[in-house]
């Protein structure tokens, strides 16, 4: 009896050690299951920082549009001015033909007032010599 028991002692012993082995994979497993967490943690953070990356590019992208929308604006506006700027000089334009249409025609008058006088001092002088 006495040997049976320690037989029994010797084979809890050695399944105490293969429990110990198990006990040392438990171990391994468990800080492998760790180093994951970390690695897991560490691809989160990555993923943030990505995201926050991309954020900060949509960010960078919608100043940009903004600053085209104003130029675009400023460009537009612009051309609006010179469109004006010209309509104002055509209308200037426009305003000197006709001025100098009315100095042609003035011009034109006092070709005819000085005929008309030419005319009369001829008859004058004819007068002046036949009489």
């Amino acid at each position: 009896m006495r040997e049976k028991r320690g037989e029994r002692r010797e084979e809890r012993g050695e399944r105490g050690e293969e429990r110990g082995e198990r006990g040392e994979g438990r171990g391994e497993r468990r800080e492998e299951r760790g180093e994951r967490r970390e690695e897991r943690g560490e691809r989160r953070e990555e993923r943030g920082e990505r995201r926050e990356e991309r954020g900060e590019r949509r960010e960078e992208r919608g100043e940009r549009r903004e600053e085209r929308g104003e130029r675009e604006d400023e460009r537009e506006e612009r051309r609006e001015e010179r469109g004006r700027i010209r309509e104002k000089r055509g209308e200037r334009r426009e305003e000197r033909g006709e001025r100098r249409e009315e100095r042609g025609e003035r011009r034109e008058e006092r070709g005819r007032m000085r005929e008309k006088r030419g005319e009369r001092e001829d008859e004058r002088e004819e007068r002046r010599e036949g009489g």
